[in-house]
């Protein structure tokens, strides 16, 4: 649990790869933030919809414990 739903370090590898590879590919998807995804947002791969699953990550992780986060995502449907 050292971060609080994003981890930077390996958002700043994948944005690198992508960009090289001028495509996205590559994903740096906390359990939090595939949570957002899986729950609320389309399968859609856009800057827009990532956008949305940032700002649902930050208030799941203010919302909810890690456990509960844990928990959510272990029953939610995984598309």
């Amino acid at each position: 649990f050292r971060h609080r739903g994003f981890d930077l370090e390996m958002i700043r590898h994948a944005l690198a790869q992508d960009l090289q590879n001028r495509s996205f590919q590559r994903g740096a998807s906390t359990i939090t933030q595939q949570l957002a995804k899986n729950l609320f947002l389309s399968q859609r791969r856009t800057l827009a919809r990532k956008l949305e699953e940032a700002v649902l990550t930050w208030r799941l992780e203010r919302m909810l414990p890690k456990e509960r986060v844990l928990e959510d995502a272990e029953s939610s449907p995984r598309t």
